[in-house]
């Protein structure tokens, strides 16, 4: 659910280079997006699916990104991300998926 009571799935976004991110941009022009689930390899395969279109607010992304852990694990082909405390320090937006369609697939 949105902050403003509709149906939506927010996902925080760290803007990098201030609001004419090229994401945050892309957005703005095209709010189309869409995001897929799957089941990791070697599992039953499954996943979910969500399109819909996005909707970029300048509140709350600071409070959504304090919820949520920071992201583990690592990578050798990328450098290493920023720390926690310093993500949560940058300016962020939040971007709202407002579903139109859902699909899912269950082996």
């Amino acid at each position: 659910m949105g902050s403003d009571g509709r149906p939506g799935h927010e996902v925080g976004h760290r803007r990098a280079g201030g609001l004419g991110d090229d994401d945050v941009r892309r957005l703005r022009r095209d709010p189309r997006a869409s995001i897929v689930v799957a089941a990791p390899v070697g599992e039953r395969e499954r996943w979910v699916s969500i399109a819909g279109t996005v909707t970029v607010e300048l509140d709350g992304a600071h409070d959504l990104a304090s919820r949520l852990p920071p992201a583990t694990g690592t990578s050798t082909t990328r450098p290493a991300p920023p720390t926690w405390p310093g993500i949560l320090a940058e300016d962020q937006v939040r971007l709202v998926l407002h579903p139109e369609t859902v699909n899912r697939y269950a082996y």
